[in-house]
């Protein structure tokens, strides 16, 4: 049986800047919480800075999609 590295963390077990995190990443255009956002979570910090950077590649960088790739 399948089991994750990092347990997924229930809506109500987040503390409050997990939860911040959380939502905004539910409310973005990700439209939720998936990927390694959801290991992430466990170091709000660390997610706050990663998922600045990846929108910032994703969604409005100037650079073309393959060079985004090469960054990624």
């Amino acid at each position: 049986m399948f089991e994750p590295r990092f347990p997924l963390l229930s809506y109500d077990a987040l503390t409050s800047e997990q939860r911040t995190i959380h939502d905004r990443l539910s409310r973005g255009p990700r439209g939720g919480v998936s990927g390694p956002f959801r290991a992430w979570l466990y170091s709000p910090k660390l997610a706050n800075g990663l998922m600045e950077v990846g929108n910032y590649l994703r969604f409005d960088s100037p650079l073309t999609k393959r060079m985004i790739e090469h960054t990624i």
